[in-house]
């Protein structure tokens, strides 16, 4: 199996200059708090199990010590199998930071070196292949232009799936013929997933073996790393956590592909035991040479607000180094990492994620996951998901008016229901139908903007914009890029604000349309002028009609939105009166006579 990235229907129509951010204070560590450490991990872990947020494996060690282990969910939930700390997992594309592991172990036995060419080893390549070095397809920075199980356009149908049937290494080299270049190798950052397919090639050509044998011979078997294979064919079925779709609601098996597809750049399957015992060997440089060993986690290209090593990420985390990776596919998902200044292993697998096309929700639910277990490590404030006391308090059941829309909650045994009357929004979309307005020169702009979008004008769009973008998009672009991201549309019929200028310096506007609707953030600068364009991708204007609420305790109702596809929400008990909190606003729960509703235990 392999991770699968698809062209999310977004846009950057220009960044004309970065943030610059502020330095983080650095974290601290201390080792003597172990014991609250993984207390406050385990109440975090417990609340996303509570919520079906998460089933899979969590563990934290420090240096050889496990500080925390434990797993949730189930690895076969059809005969209702638990995950064990010892269950095996695919890793997706963790696994290319073994393969990168590997080219250098054959960088030190001297049988390759770091500028040959991909010519050198698959002369059939074309004329890309004499430009392209084996450091470019460690670094992503090749520029090669071809790709597997990911898109670099919006058109999914271009995108090279795996199959069930598996498929020869040399065929898979060689499966677009001659390849193309984006740009000159070297000039930039571009992650692929052909990077590291080719370097699996060249790994069999040069050892002689098969990826899985040389990893095993080389590494796995040393390290007695026996819950680590390459593909499912070669793992031990006893063992594996089944992949499931469907999170959080349903069990659902997916699709399964062939390994071989995406040898090198994923299909590694291993255990949260075994990639501590991993990522301790390269922190102890007892796996290459040190000199090569920290060629691994240089910092050789330039990849957003970090970098990329050598399939590594180096990236900062509470202020202090963070090199990792993360991982995702079917039914799937990974992170692992390690600080190397405080000999501190975070690894995180999991089982089960969303469908297909919305699987960059299950990676960003396990970062979520990751980053509060990081907090927790370095004192950094965490929150943790609420769950029910034994006895919550309860909002009367009724008709109530919130935000000037009428919806009826009722009391279902333990559990509440909101149902959405007559045209109301679902709770869950209330927040996109405020009307926020404030009186400033940066504010009118934002309208003016928020009705040209609406209306097509882009003359106006671009007149309004930064010099880049003026630069860089001709009206006609800009037109056939915002066509193809809102579709038919129909007529435009108005627009409002849900959320003012945010720290980014971003308006949230609503556009409404004939056939659709569109939630877009608009960037300006201090003086009005449109830097960038985004698409809100939480925005909604569909959402469930009744939506389930969880009492927590006597001050505060959960709005579970994980559940739904949306962010979560709460019902706070604020001066004896429930409110419902959203990022940008607070709305009171008035019944029919206008008071504020009220509660019982």
């Amino acid at each position: 199996m392999q991770l699968v990235s698809i062209g999310i229907l977004f846009i950057f129509l220009a960044n004309a200059c970065n943030h610059k951010l502020k330095a983080e204070d650095a974290g601290i560590f201390i080792p003597a708090n172990s014991a609250i450490i993984a207390e406050q991990i385990d109440s975090l872990v417990q609340g996303y199990d509570y919520y079906k947020r998460f089933s899979g494996t969590v563990l934290v060690a420090h240096k050889d010590q496990v500080l925390y282990a434990k797993s949730f969910g189930h690895a076969d939930a059809e005969r209702g199998v638990l995950n064990e700390n010892t269950s095996v997992y695919g890793i997706g594309s963790f696994t290319k930071q073994f393969t990168a592991a590997a080219i250098l172990k054959l960088v030190e036995d001297q049988k390759i070196a770091l500028n040959d060419n991909l010519s050198d080893f698959f002369p059939g390549l074309g004329d890309a292949a004499d430009k392209v070095t084996v450091h470019h397809l460690l670094s992503m920075s090749s520029g090669i232009h071809q790709d597997f199980s990911r898109s670099k356009t919006y058109d999914v149908s271009k995108i090279i799936f795996p199959e069930e049937t598996p498929i020869e290494i040399e065929e898979l080299v060689y499966y677009f013929d001659e390849l193309t270049l984006d740009f000159n190798p070297g000039n930039k950052f571009d992650y692929g997933n052909i990077n590291y397919i080719l370097l699996a090639a060249i790994i069999e050509k040069v050892s002689g073996k098969t990826y899985d044998q040389y990893m095993h011979e080389t590494f796995w078997l040393p390290l007695q790393m026996h819950s680590t294979s390459f593909g499912l064919f070669n793992a031990d079925t006893s063992r594996v956590s089944n992949p499931y779709l469907g999170l959080p609601n349903t069990h659902d098996v997916p699709p399964l592909w062939h390994d071989s597809w995406t040898v090198g750049a994923g299909g590694v399957f291993s255990s949260a035991p075994d990639l501590h015992q991993w990522m301790l060997a390269l922190k102890n440089e007892t796996v290459l040479r040190k000199d090569l060993n920290e060629k691994l986690f240089e910092k050789h290209a330039k990849a957003g607000r970090d970098y990329y090593g050598y399939g590594w990420e180096i990236t900062t985390r509470n202020g202090n180094t963070y090199i990792t990776h993360p991982g995702g596919t079917l039914g799937y998902v990974s992170e692992a990492g390690f600080y190397p200044e405080h000999d501190l292993y975070v690894i995180v697998l999991s089982n089960h994620t969303h469908e297909l096309w919305e699987l960059g929700r299950s990676v960003r639910n396990i970062s979520g996951l990751s980053d509060q277990i990081h907090n927790i490590l370095f004192q950094k404030p965490f929150e943790l998901l609420p769950t029910p006391t034994k006895e919550p308090a309860l909002v009367e059941s009724g008709l109530y008016t919130i935000g000037g829309f009428p919806y009826q909650i009722e009391q279902q045994g333990e559990k509440i229901l909101i149902h959405a009357q007559d045209d109301s929004p679902s709770i869950l979309d209330l927040y996109y139908h405020q009307e926020l307005h404030e009186d400033t020169p940066g504010f009118q702009k934002a309208e003016k903007l928020a009705l040209a979008f609406g209306e097509g004008d882009y003359k106006r769009i671009l007149k309004s914009s930064v010099l880049l973008m003026r630069v860089i998009l001709s009206e006609k672009r800009l037109r056939e890029i915002w066509d193809e991201i809102t579709g038919d549309r129909g007529d435009f019929v108005g627009y409002n604000f849900y959320r003012l200028q945010d720290e980014s310096s971003a308006y949230r506007v609503r556009l409404v349309y004939e056939n659709t609707e569109i939630g877009v953030r608009l960037n300006l600068k201090k003086r009005g002028r449109m830097r960038g364009m985004h698409i809100d991708q939480q925005f909604s204007y569909h959402g469930p009609k009744t939506v389930q609420l969880t009492p927590i305790d006597s001050n505060l109702i959960f709005i579970d939105g994980f559940r739904y596809n949306y962010p979560d929400f709460r019902i706070e008990k604020i001066n004896d009166e429930w409110v419902f909190i959203t990022p940008s606003g607070k709305f009171s729960l008035l019944t029919d006579s206008g008071d504020h509703g009220s509660s019982y235990d």
